[in-house]
């Protein structure tokens, strides 16, 4: 019987590798995918029912075969997993790959509508990508670790979404959420990639790591209607977020604090029955339940507008900056001294004390932000990016970092072009 199970394992290698081969058995279920460019490892088993965070354990304690049998991966090639579902889901027992030639001349004839590129696949800790590099064939780095710090590119093709790529390759972080406002606002991209459109997605990789959620992202570049352009993320000397365009113009990206410490939401955003005068009514912004008399923080920097007697928001302050933003802080119990008509104050300096005036049926402070006049959702707009130029010193900064991201043997362009005149 050994003797059979041997020989039906050599046969298997003939045309493909399963990887952690001694686990597999007739218990599992094997989900046969397609691999097309854009996509990624935990895009494949996310289809077959595999949670993302399950699937990047189970890469984590693969043994080296895993990274080897994945550095041959091409789009047009076979990627099977087997699955073996329990009652705490579905896990992977194990990964085949199968070298398919016809898909892959299939992927490559694809790959050669983008003019310049040429589709290579490269993997980088647990997670596959489809990369491009330049069609005369830069080095792509494929295994982990220190010498495979560098650029991973990952193409996305029309349909999918920006967001769920980014926040799977970098996470959420605030400069992460910067550059998805960037894309809406400045380029007017939907959620999903139109049709037509070609959007590249560079990190760059941590030494000795080699896991995407450790990595930075240095660029979001976007052809479309004949125009190619780039934002990058950059962290000035003092640690200041920005978000840079293709054409130099630079947004600082703004994080408000919470304006209450441990307090709970008791009213979010939307509709909801009025808990006073009763009906319907659309709740523009966040009630925040604690004790009278807990202290209130200006959640952003700014000037004094009103502090006063306000209508059914009581006792209130409003702080505006010179963006176009303003906050509002509403049923206080008391203001705070400095918290004057006219007097500038600092992010996360005391501006009142939480009580219950106004229309109020308990001790709560009512939170808005504004934004150019309108009342915007402050739990899902944590990250705000407003305009602001990049002095001397910084742009030197931003220029190096384009170059060091130019000499790692990719496509990237050259510092944009107000800044690198201006610098």
């Amino acid at each position: 019987m050994k003797h059979v199970v041997l020989l039906l394992l050599a046969l298997a290698g003939l045309s493909g590798r399963w990887v952690h081969a001694a686990t597999l058995a007739s218990h599992c279920t094997t989900h046969r995918e397609v691999i097309h460019a854009g996509e990624n490892a935990t895009d494949l088993a996310h289809r077959a029912g595999v949670d993302q965070a399950r699937f990047l354990a189970w890469m984590s304690r693969a043994p080296a075969a895993t990274g080897r049998a994945m550095r041959h991966l091409r789009p047009g090639d076979i990627f099977e997993l087997c699955l073996r579902r329990g009652a705490r889901g579905t896990a992977v027992a194990g990964v085949h790959i199968s070298r398919d030639e016809t898909g892959r001349r299939l992927a490559r004839r694809q790959a050669a509508a983008i003019p310049g590129r040429a589709s290579l696949a490269a993997v980088t800790g647990s997670v596959v990508t489809s990369a491009t590099a330049p069609a005369a064939g830069a080095a792509m780095p494929t295994r982990a670790g220190p010498a495979a710090a560098g650029l991973r590119l990952t193409q996305l093709t029309p349909g999918r979404s920006l967001r769920r790529v980014l926040e799977s390759r970098v996470g959420h972080a605030p400069l992460v959420m910067a550059v998805l406002d960037f894309v809406h606002h400045q380029w007017h991209l939907p959620a999903q990639l139109p049709r037509g459109s070609h959007c590249t997605v560079a990190v760059l990789a941590k030494h000795g790591a080699g896991r995407y959620r450790q990595s930075r992202l240095a660029y979001v570049e976007l052809d479309y209607h004949g125009r190619r352009r780039r934002v990058y993320p950059y962290v000035d000397p003092h640690g200041h977020d920005f978000v840079v365009g293709s054409r130099g113009r630079s947004f600082r990206v703004l994080t408000p604090l919470l304006p209450v410490r441990r307090a709970r939401i008791s009213s979010g955003w939307g509709w909801r029955t009025q808990p006073v005068l009763g009906g319907n009514e659309f709740h523009h912004g966040i009630d925040y339940a604690a004790p009278p008399g807990t202290p209130i923080r200006a959640t952003m920097a700014g000037v004094v507008a009103i502090s006063g007697w306000h209508g059914n928001y009581g006792r209130m302050v409003e702080i505006r900056d010179a963006q176009g933003f303003a906050t509002r802080y509403g049923h206080l119990r008391a203001f705070a001294s400095k918290a004057k008509v006219g007097r500038h104050v600092r992010r996360g300096q005391v501006i009142g004390y939480v009580g219950t005036s106004g229309l109020s049926t308990g001790p709560h402070l009512y939170y808005e932000v504004w934004e150019h006049g309108h009342r915007i959702d402050p739990l899902k707009h944590r990250h705000l990016i407003v305009p602001q130029r990049l002095n001397a010193s910084e742009r030197r900064q931003f220029s190096s970092f384009v170059a060091r991201v130019a000499s790692l043997g990719t496509p990237a362009r050259a510092a944009p072009a107000a800044l690198a005149a201006a610098s």
